[in-house]
């Protein structure tokens, strides 16, 4: 029993270590040393190679791991691999990010600098200062990462070349440069043409530049919030709300009341249903103009004019893209049968905006065929209808049920139509199992699949669940059954196919 201790003791470390290698800390001396329980926890979390053995610390194999998972856990290596310079080389060929774990020695290293610039231009941050001052440096840190120029030196912020890369790389990145780059035409033109919203880092001057607002907007709509000089400007705006339909709200007054550059905000990929919210009340009112908006987006409803929140042709279609637009509907709408029962077939949860009046029994019923849990919303008076009752409890909302029925009287019926509703699924199943289905190749199928509910409630009124479970296998593969009884007939012969087949039955 002593011997088999520790490979217990092993075993279950090394399911820890799996899961958070820094479990290592917790280990045994010995484990420690272990070179394959230190490479799974390297592996998990580069971090817990402070906790190897000194030994293990000198292992390129187990600090490669570690700092190829975690860069930084390069600190924890051995002092002879952290001065190793080849080794330090290889590993940034890998594409290891570490240079805030090596010695100050090798943060003045330009080879080893520029090689880990490489792997992560955001390491310039841990180079000696000399060296942030090195444009060979500083332009592959910006080219591997645009806002790596934080970290370069005054000089290099005013450098044409070196903000050209790093903007070109990362249009944001423009807010690390000098003014006097802020106002290069040629830069910030490279700038909003990788994003739109870098304009903002620009001068006044350039956001009154009709090309560079431009290029913005085709990149991000909300740039238009940047330049209001051109609010009024057809073809800009209907770029920018092409790409957002929100910038509408920052186009002058007139170009809100134009029906084309509004429609474009509708066709947007990017909240199209906020264009109507910012277009001009005129519009609001347009009845096929607000029908493409609901098209697009039923939620778009809300901005329509209160005439149309209560046109039953409008909400109907608003309805129909998003059942939870009812709730923008007139309260008219809200009690009109038609419109709720389109509402509530869609989604269940639509109950909840409907005022008391709405929810009749039809309407709640064939709420809770979608989502059972949606009785939490329904009205006392039809919580306790039976066949409400077990239609929540037939759709999954059982559990909802059961919290919400407070009185014994209550509970006791809850009961018994869950008593009802596991006799029925019971009696379904055994139908099921009877009666033979026809597969879509159009065979006869041995079996009908069951639902899973079915299954549940078999299990819970004690019917054998093992059986019901093969017997869903089955279902689920009834032509591959029934060919195996054919061959199984051709193969032995009549008899013996039949014998077979009342096994499987």
């Amino acid at each position: 029993m002593e011997s088999e201790t520790p490979l217990l003791q092993r075993e279950e470390l090394l399911s820890a270590l799996q899961r958070d290698g820094l479990c290592l800390r917790h280990a045994k001396e010995s484990f420690k040393s272990d070179e394959e329980l230190v490479m799974i926890a390297v592996t998990q979390n580069g971090n817990a190679l402070k906790f190897a053995s000194e030994e293990l610390k000198k292992s390129k194999r187990v600090v490669t791991a570690a700092v190829l998972k975690h860069g930084p856990s390069m600190f924890f290596a051995s002092k002879h691999l952290i001065e190793d310079r080849d080794f330090i080389l290889e590993l940034c060929g890998k594409g290891a990010s570490f240079l805030s774990g090596l010695d100050d020695k090798m943060k003045k290293d330009k080879e080893v600098v520029i090689a880990c610039m490489k792997a992560n231009g955001l390491q310039l941050e841990y180079a000696d200062p000399s060296l942030q001052k090195d444009k060979d440096v500083v332009l592959t840190a910006v080219s591997s990462h645009g806002k790596a120029l934080r970290f370069a030196s005054e000089e290099l912020l005013n450098d044409k070349e070196v903000v050209t890369a790093a903007v070109s790389k990362t249009g944001d990145s423009l807010k690390f440069a000098s003014p006097e780059m802020k106002n290069d035409r040629d830069v910030v033109l490279c700038a909003v043409k990788q994003s739109g919203d870098s304009l903002k880092h620009s001068s006044e001057e350039l956001r009154k530049d009709r090309e560079i607002v431009l290029e913005a907007v085709k990149m991000s709509g909300r740039a238009l919030s940047l330049a209001p000089a051109f609010s009024d400007d057809k073809e800009i705006v209907t770029i920018a709300v092409q790409a957002n339909a929100k910038a509408l709200k920052f186009a002058s007054k007139d170009l809100k009341k134009d029906q084309e550059v509004v429609y474009s905000a509708l066709k947007s990929e990017c909240s199209a249903g906020e264009g109507l919210k910012f277009a001009d009340p005129e519009l609001q009112a347009d009845k096929e103009l607000v029908m493409e908006a609901v098209k697009a987006d039923g939620d778009a409803l809300q901005f329509a004019d209160a005439s149309l929140r209560g046109d039953k042709e409008v909400v109907s279609e608003a309805v129909s893209t998003r059942p939870e637009a009812l709730e923008f509907a007139t309260d008219s709408l809200k009690i009109d049968k038609d419109v709720v029962i389109m509402a509530v077939k869609k989604a269940g949860d639509v109950l909840k905006v409907l005022p008391s009046q709405a929810q009749d029994k039809e309407v709640v019923l064939e709420a809770l065929k979608t989502s059972g849990e949606a009785i939490k919303y329904v009205t006392e008076d039809l919580i306790a209808d039976r066949e409400v009752m077990k239609q929540a409890i037939m759709s999954g909302g059982e559990k909802v049920l059961g919290s919400m029925m407070e009185s014994e009287e209550a509970q006791q019926m809850m009961a018994e139509v869950i008593e009802e509703v596991e006799a029925q699924h019971v009696r379904i199943a055994h139908l099921s199992l009877q009666k033979p289905a026809t597969s879509s190749s159009g065979e006869t199928s041995c079996l009908n699949p069951i639902d899973d509910t079915v299954y549940e409630s078999m299990g819970r009124a004690g019917v054998d669940y093992e059986h019901a479970a093969l017997q869903r296998g089955l279902a689920a593969g009834t032509d591959l059954c029934c060919q195996a009884e054919r061959k199984a007939e051709d193969e032995n012969g009549g008899e013996q196919g039949d014998a077979k087949r009342r096994k499987v039955e």
